[in-house]
């Protein structure tokens, strides 16, 4: 058994107790197949624990549960589908113990959510690693990965272990790269948590500037009709089209509500009940929504600014979605 160590590149921080996963192994049968190297890194540094033959995965699951142990957090990416089941499977195979409970984030699931802000089909970790503008020197991949390990057992190659170690570093340093993806993530949830400063004009169209406690890449835009906005680094410019100055809030929520054919605005269903079936329909995006006075918006006004702009957010990301999934 190998154990590589390395020091923290000076661009990464990890917090204290907190470790980032990534295994190695020769396929994707957790019951026929063996893990042969496993990756950490945590505040101190990264490890890797390699097996120089099968028979010594034993040896490596045993340096990663004494490694483990006294960590709070750990992350992933597709660990909750791959490196956790598989690794539970390969410590009950040799007759180890279970992992201990951890709280585990899987930054795949970030991903996968972002998937339709990102517009991109391919969510592989390299794949956002290029969207977020993070740099690899590995052109390999687990597949390569696994023919440069039965070449290193057949031969002993040197070459082929140092594509093995950089393939699962850069994916290491890769992961703890994606950390904010989950930030993202839960600002399409909601952004409110995460405004630090407002400020609001007004003209032909109504214009919110906004500061952000946080750096969103990459930028990111939409456009409809109605409204639009671009976020930029820390900071996010909403407009939104005013017609005898009123602008369209739109409701993310759309399925809740009806659309009034005359009055030309949505109502909530707990509402509609009351009104005439001839008079309403189910909302869609594209009518779900209702009228503001912009006259009423201004930098005084911050939690009818808020709301529009929890709404932006919260509808865009549900166009974007739907959309895509038609």
């Amino acid at each position: 058994m190998k154990k590589i160590t390395y020091n923290l590149p000076p661009q990464i921080t990890i917090k204290e107790n907190c470790i980032y996963l990534d295994i190695e192994t020769t396929g994707l049968s957790k019951k026929r197949d063996r893990i042969y190297l496993i990756g950490l890194a945590k505040c101190s540094g990264i490890i890797q624990f390699f097996a120089e033959s099968l028979d010594e995965e034993s040896l490596i699951l045993q340096e990663f549960l004494s490694f483990i142990e006294g960590c709070d957090a750990i992350y992933t990416y597709n660990g909750t589908s791959f490196d956790l089941p598989f690794l539970n499977t390969r410590l009950k195979a040799d007759n180890l113990p279970s992992m201990p409970d951890i709280k585990h984030t899987d930054l795949y699931i970030s991903a996968r959510n972002l998937k339709p802000v990102l517009r991109s089909d391919n969510i592989r970790q390299r794949d956002i690693e290029k969207i977020m503008g993070i740099e690899s020197e590995d052109t390999s991949d687990g597949a390569m990965a696994v023919k440069d390990y039965f070449m290193y057992l057949a031969v002993k190659d040197e070459d082929a272990l140092k594509r093995i170690l950089l393939h699962n570093y850069c994916d290491l340093t890769g992961l703890t790269a994606l950390t904010d993806i989950t930030i993202y993530d839960d600002f399409f949830k909601d952004p409110i948590p995460y405004i630090d400063t407002i400020d609001v004009t007004r003209g032909d169209a109504l214009s919110i500037h906004a500061m952000l406690k946080i750096q969103v890449k990459p930028d990111i835009y939409f456009e409809s009709p109605d409204y639009s906005y671009a976020l930029n680094g820390y900071s996010l410019d909403i407009t939104y089209v005013l017609n005898d100055n009123k602008g369209k809030l739109y409701y993310p929520n759309y399925k809740d509500y009806y659309y009034l054919r005359v009055e030309g605005y949505a109502i909530h269903k707990s509402i509609a009940t009351y009104v005439d079936k001839n008079f309403r329909q189910k909302a869609d995006l594209s009518n779900c929504f209702t009228l503001f006075d912009a006259g009423l918006i201004d930098n005084n006004n911050t939690k009818s600014t808020y709301l529009l702009i929890k709404n932006a957010i919260q509808h865009s990301y549900v166009s974007l979605k739907d959309k895509k999934e038609s």
